[in-house]
């Protein structure tokens, strides 16, 4: 049985809000949670025409600041609020890996992929409905995905030299599943570190 979650009332069969301002709501949203976004991808997770999308951005107003990213031929769009921590980010100083799981947020919320993903691995990281397979992650790329395997954790990469930082974080990630199944210290997962069988 579904139920109503996350502090939200329950709905009355009541009229919601004007279209115009739900949207302008969902946009506040959804660029605190994903932006910098461009236009397409905003219209794209909202389902909205470019002209809605559009309308929503502007009626926030100041609210909404426009920035320029490296690579990025599109302008790029997020709350105001979130400028100041945006300017205060510095390149990295050290190779930086993650794993992040199946769905996640931060792969699904946008339209335009190609600056953290190969269009060449595109369907490696995508099922056919748009959902996104676990990935490796390195310095803000998309290098491979990872999968557990029975009682080992396996991660296919298809871009070489990572393979110490994907190992170590792939340990770090194989206890927190082995503590969080409550999994004995002797019941480690191990880690394989695998190419992706077409590179």
């Amino acid at each position: 049985k579904l139920r109503w979650v996350n502090g939200y009332p329950e709905p009355t069969g009541e009229d919601g809000p004007p279209a115009e301002v739900a949207r302008v709501s969902l946009m506040r949203r959804y660029l605190g949670a994903f932006g910098p976004v461009t236009l397409e991808d905003a219209a794209w997770w909202t389902g909205w025409s470019k002209r809605e999308t559009l309308a929503a951005i502007a009626a926030l107003k100041r609210e909404v600041a426009q920035v320029d990213v490296h690579e990025v031929r599109q302008p790029l769009y997020l709350l105001a609020q979130d400028l100041e921590p945006l300017g205060d980010a510095r390149p990295l100083t050290a190779r930086t890996v993650r794993l992040l799981p199946c769905l996640d947020g931060y792969i699904m919320g946008y339209k335009e992929r190609a600056r953290f993903l190969d269009p060449a691995h595109y369907d490696h990281v995508f099922d056919r409905s748009g959902n996104a397979y676990s990935t490796v992650w390195a310095d803000g790329h998309v290098i491979g995905i990872w999968s557990e395997d029975r009682d080992s954790l396996v991660c296919y990469l298809w871009q070489p030299g990572w393979d110490d930082e994907v190992r170590q974080e792939a340990n770090s990630l194989a206890g927190f599943l082995r503590r969080a199944d409550g999994r004995p210290s002797e019941g480690e997962r191990p880690v394989r570190i695998m190419q992706y069988p077409d590179g």
